[in-house]
């Protein structure tokens, strides 16, 4: 689980290093506001799901398990 906006480097970026480390692991990226391409450029990046703040913590459980399960 990574956020889109970070000191020093952006999730997108996070997302990109960790699908180049290993693609199978599940990455959630969180964020407060996303337009529709950064959706989509996180999506590219290899993010495997995009939750939106605010959220609570049984959607990032579910989305979680989701991830696990497949």
């Amino acid at each position: 689980v990574t956020d889109y906006a970070m000191p020093g480097m952006k999730g997108v970026e996070v997302v990109r290093r960790v699908k180049q480390i290993d693609a199978e692991v599940p990455v959630i990226l969180i964020s407060g506001a996303l337009n529709a391409d950064q959706i989509d450029e996180v999506k590219v990046a290899g993010a495997d799901d995009v939750i939106l703040k605010p959220f609570n913590v049984f959607e990032l459980i579910e989305k979680g398990e989701a991830l696990i399960r497949n």
